[in-house]
């Protein structure tokens, strides 16, 4: 992946709890810039080795521990995630049957422990892999003390960075799979809803949003010339133009109307 100036200022503004080192390479002039590494799967002992890491001071069962290592099949972002669901629900020794058997039923086990958080992420996932705290707020207008705690609480769980301090933070998705389990989990109504309510809250309230992105713009004012096309498009619609998850954008093409 070529990086930008742009992008290692961007790093370097991420606050973090821990010392991190960054290794950058420039390439000359004319030299091919990219080096293709193949990643193996996480052997046995190093699945056990990463749940530890994990984990750190909570100890998980024997059970729990070789039914993370057949689960996971060695891929790191399973491992990891697994391994946060397993100790966010409480149990260090839950049994087999008892750990989510995908990926996805992972993501949705931990989101469905977030509580009132959880309507937060969702609504984040609405806005787009990154969104500022200034329009989350504006969308869901609920109390600061409320929405900053929400925030926090999927911060620490490591389901969105944090990027700034608040009322200037920006937050981003860990991984696009989290975005996209929190943006599965709504029902259509409601993300038809929220689509709706993003883009009028970026159209009245944010020009220079609205300024970047000509193509939401363009949506609304379609929208807004055809309003009894409103059910039939606007799920399909706004998907598109506020970037919802690519496999959400293809289902909901499947179902919008012809």
């Amino acid at each position: 992946m070529l990086a930008s100036r742009e992008s290692y200022k961007r790093l370097a503004s991420w606050p973090t709890r821990r010392s991190n080192l960054l290794f950058a390479k420039v390439a000359p002039p004319g030299s091919d810039p990219c080096t293709q590494i193949t990643l193996n799967r996480l052997s046995a002992r190093n699945v056990r080795t990463m749940v530890g890491e994990v984990a750190a001071q909570r100890a998980l069962s024997e059970e729990s521990i070789a039914t993370l290592v057949e689960r996971t099949s060695g891929v790191p972002l399973f491992v990891e995630e697994l391994t946060r669901a397993v100790l966010e629900s409480g149990n260090a020794k839950l049994s087999g049957h008892q750990i989510p058997a995908t990926l996805q039923d992972s993501l949705m086990a931990r989101l469905d422990r977030l509580g009132r958080a959880k309507e937060v992420v969702q609504i984040g996932s609405v806005i787009g892999s990154e969104f500022s705290y200034e329009l989350l707020h504006a969308v869901h207008p609920i109390a600061q003390a409320d929405l900053q705690t929400a925030l926090r609480s999927l911060a620490d769980a490591d389901l969105l960075y944090l990027r700034g301090i608040v009322p200037d933070a920006a937050y981003q998705f860990k991984h696009a799979l989290i975005r996209d389990a929190a943006y599965e989990a709504l029902l259509k109504t409601r993300r038809k809803e929220l689509h709706l309510t993003v883009a009028r809250t970026i159209d009245e309230k944010f020009p220079v949003i609205k300024g970047s992105l000509r193509r939401v713009t363009a949506g609304i004012r379609f929208i807004r010339s055809k309003p009894q096309l409103l059910g039939a498009i606007s799920l399909d619609l706004f998907a598109v133009l506020l970037a919802a998850p690519p496999s959400c954008c293809r289902s909901m093409r499947e179902t919008s109307c012809a």
